[in-house]
């Protein structure tokens, strides 16, 4: 049996990270894949680049395992996936709505119309009764409240709140 491909999203996400990502997920159209991640997190735009990416590979399987950290786009990439998704004990998450400097209404529509498309995918995967236990906010305190800040939680976190199925321990040893 062959391994899957590894391909990694170790840095913030750019256009040039995404475009390099999708790149290395064509060339690996007909093959499994993983996706590692430990990201900070960054462009929403590059990243629904990759995530409409690894949704297109219907014939073949796209894991992701994040190494580190999914925060912020990274994250939201995990409510999007349609296979596994493994962490390790350690992992970190962060979430909040997406942000830009806005100078106009055309602009804050177009920053409001990503929220709502966020805010719904959150809420189709997962509970936002559990998310504010853990963070003390709510899906709809941290769309609605300018004030919320930064959700951060932990794997087993992650796991209840079914942005993770499975936790691998760094240290099998103890």
């Amino acid at each position: 049996m062959q391994m899957a491909k590894e391909l990694y999203l170790y840095s913030p996400i750019y256009d040039f990270v995404a475009e390099s990502l999708i790149a290395q997920m064509e060339d690996n159209s007909d093959s499994d894949i993983t996706i590692r991640i430990n990201s900070p997190g960054g462009s929403v735009l590059s990243g629904y680049g990759i995530i409409a990416k690894m949704r297109e590979r219907k014939d073949v399987k796209t894991s992701i395992k994040v190494d580190g950290a999914a925060m912020s786009m990274a994250c939201y990439a995990l409510a999007y996936a349609t296979g596994e998704v493994e962490c390790l004990d350690v992992s970190k998450f962060m979430l909040h709505p997406a942000d830009m400097y806005v100078s106009d209404e055309a602009t804050q529509s177009f920053l409001d119309g990503m929220n709502k498309d966020l805010r719904a995918v959150l809420e189709a995967k997962i509970d936002s009764d559990k998310l504010k236990k853990f963070t003390g906010y709510s899906i709809a305190d941290m769309f609605e409240n300018k004030d919320c800040p930064d959700l951060f939680f932990n794997a087993k976190q992650a796991k209840a709140l079914g942005l993770v199925t499975k936790i691998n321990k760094l240290n099998t040893d103890e």
